[in-house]
């Protein structure tokens, strides 16, 4: 228990605002909207990227869950900041991630993705947020 809040303690400090973190109340605009979301989850399962899910483990001070789990868990954030954006408390949520990154570097737990793979992944988020642009402004 000591270790959990330790490690909320640390995640809170490292937000820019310590106090904005703790009122997230769980919309899950951030999930909704993020790109990475779209492409890797399955609606029947729990797989995939969810941000949403990782500010709750983080609130909950669930190091293991979010360190030892699947590397997609925090690895699969790539600062296209729309989960910032889109969050109506103003949360940041990447610094949040950038942080769980640091984390596992530190744990020597880096994830290992070629720059073939990191690139190609990278132009199907980017490439997937267009086409969501493109079709809010086909709905206007």
């Amino acid at each position: 228990m000591e270790d959990s809040l330790e490690f909320n303690k640390l995640i809170t400090e490292f937000h820019i605002e310590p106090e904005v973190i703790k009122y997230c109340y769980q919309c899950s605009k951030c999930s909704d909207n993020c790109p990475v979301t779209a492409v890797t989850s399955d609606q029947y399962t729990d797989t995939g990227y969810n941000p949403r899910g990782n500010i709750l483990m983080t609130l909950l001070g669930r190091k293991d869950s979010l360190l030892e789990g699947d590397d997609l868990k925090i690895w699969g954030c790539t600062v296209c900041v729309t989960c910032d954006e889109v969050c109506p408390q103003k949360i940041e949520l990447t610094e949040v991630f950038t942080f769980l990154k640091n984390q596992s570097i530190a744990l020597g737990k880096v994830q290992i993705l070629s720059m073939a793979k990191q690139k190609l992944f990278t132009k199907m988020v980017k490439l997937y947020r267009h086409n969501l642009q493109l079709r809010e402004e086909e709905k206007n």
